[in-house]
């Protein structure tokens, strides 16, 4: 889903990073590139409850998924 759609309006990162500066082959200074990180966490947690007297039984699980993904300009580079 874009941020858009969520009404949310932000610049958005071109997939080569900014603008790189040439100075007549002298240096070149720019911003790098763009950096991603992605990342998926899984969890899970069983339960159980088990009373013979007077029957009491529970039984049950959790199950956790966590999806971490951000984007960003890398440090600036000069050459």
């Amino acid at each position: 889903m874009e941020p858009t759609e969520l009404g949310i309006n932000m610049p958005r990162y071109i997939p080569t990073g900014a603008v790189s500066v040439n100075v007549g082959g002298n240096f070149v200074l720019g911003t790098g590139s763009n950096s991603r990180y992605y990342s998926t966490n899984f969890q899970i947690k069983e339960g159980l409850n088990w009373t013979r007297g007077r029957h009491q039984f529970k039984f049950g699980y959790e199950w956790l998924r966590l999806q971490f993904r951000q984007a960003w300009i890398s440090t600036p580079n000069f050459r």
